[in-house]
């Protein structure tokens, strides 16, 4: 994976861009964190590979689903982005082997890696989502209930001290 990197990352940039919600992105904020994820993954699947346990830290997932929640992404749109990441690589890689048959047990490692870092992205972007909402929720209620504005204020203390 490692000597397909930059191919793999121009495909996928490629891809990406005919996203909605990436179309009017700059360069360096729809990379975000892609290629030190693909290197987390290529990492993950190796250790797949050489039936080594994988620790799948995969930080660069975790990092990449928050910057995208914060770029205003669904999960529908992250999950996608990482889908367009196996096939940029699965492309590549296809190329790469110029009609030699690739292994299979190197092509489920591949596909096993880039399922952990969906699933940690995926799980990542909802925890935050979910905090956020019930963040937005206390607030909302708080101002209801309250009188005026020093009111809200230690409502609002209360609630993040719970």
């Amino acid at each position: 994976m490692r000597e397909l990197r930059d191919e793999i990352i121009a495909s996928w940039r490629d891809a990406a861009r005919a996203l909605p919600s990436a179309r009017d992105m700059s360069a360096v904020t729809l990379l975000d964190h892609i290629p030190e994820l693909l290197d987390e993954i290529g990492d993950i699947a190796q250790e797949i590979a050489s039936s080594a346990s994988p620790t799948p830290v995969l930080e660069a997932a975790r990092r990449h689903a928050l910057d995208r929640l914060g770029d205003g992404f669904d999960i529908t749109t992250i999950v996608r982005e990482l889908s367009l990441l196996r096939d940029a690589a699965l492309s590549a890689w296809e190329q790469h082997a110029g009609g030699r048959p690739i292994a299979m047990g190197d092509l489920r490692a591949l596909n096993l890696a880039i399922d952990r870092a969906i699933a940690v992205s995926a799980s990542r972007y909802t925890q935050v989502h979910a905090r956020t909402l019930a963040g937005i929720d206390r607030i909302s209620t708080a101002s209801f209930e309250s009188s005026d504005l020093d009111d809200l204020m230690r409502r609002v203390e209360a609630g993040r001290s719970v």
